[in-house]
């Protein structure tokens, strides 16, 4: 494994690879399909933006809200974004260990 790769690679999705943890932090704010399609129109506009990150950050709807920093850091950095890994570890462990 290679970790400096793996975030280049990472890098190169200009954030949509974590499109999914963005939609969660959205639905509360406009309602989990009102997020579901911005992020659909985020991600066809992201090429004109250049970036996920930038076509996220020039969402309108989403001003005040979510500053450049706080996208990049809470929203888009991967290394933020372990979904429910430990809950899933967790089980498998204690399912492993009451099998043994």
């Amino acid at each position: 494994v290679y970790p400096d790769r793996m975030l280049t690679n990472l890098a190169a999705t200009g954030g949509a690879i974590v499109s999914e943890r963005v939609g969660a932090a959205l639905a509360p704010i406009l309602g989990r399909a009102a997020a579901r399609d911005l992020l659909g129109r985020l991600a066809a506009a992201s090429a004109e933006a250049g970036t996920f990150a930038r076509a996220l950050s020039a969402e309108p709807r989403l001003a005040g809200r979510f500053d450049d920093e706080r996208i990049a850091r809470e929203l888009l950095d991967p290394r933020h974004y372990l979904g429910a890994s430990a809950e899933l570890v967790d089980r498998a462990l204690a399912r492993y260990h009451r099998d043994a």
